[in-house]
């Protein structure tokens, strides 16, 4: 018995970088909707935590650094009780001619750099400047945790 048919498949051209962008955007939701959830008491479980630098993101606008010092301070001695160094990321002025907000971004986005993790504090994905963070941090390969 021969065959009576040929069948073909259908060809679909696809742009990688569209089709990249999207599963990013995918993946990035899922995280926001349901991020792992990691604490500082699970950091104890991390190999070796000595000489690891990390940095906290939090909401920040519409506060005052002293108010951004005092919502982080406990969180900052539990870290450094684990052996974390804590870099300071809460910056004291933009310059006169620059965007604040994006200037305190970018300074940001240039610790993440330094750092081997980072802290996310509660509420972060209501914050643009956290999420930016956030992205640059899993995109780069950063440890990254957040507070329940």
């Amino acid at each position: 018995m021969g065959l009576d048919r040929v069948f073909t498949t259908p060809t679909v051209t696809v742009d990688q970088s569209r089709y990249d962008e999207l599963i990013r955007k995918e993946y990035m939701l899922e995280q926001l909707k349901s991020p792992k959830k990691e604490s500082v008491n699970m950091l104890a479980n991390e190999e070796k935590t000595e000489n690891k630098k990390i940095m906290i993101s939090q909401p920040m606008k519409g506060k005052t650094n002293e108010q951004i010092r005092n919502e982080r301070a406990e969180l900052v001695k539990l870290l450094q009780e684990e052996g974390y160094e804590v870099v300071d990321t809460v910056f004291e002025n933009a310059p006169a001619n620059e965007d604040v907000a994006i200037y305190m971004l970018s300074q940001s986005i240039r610790y993440i750099g330094k750092v081997d993790a980072v802290y996310f504090m509660k509420d972060w994905e209501k914050a643009r400047g956290c999420r930016i963070e956030h992205t640059v941090a899993v995109e780069y390969g950063k440890k990254v945790f957040y507070e329940n």
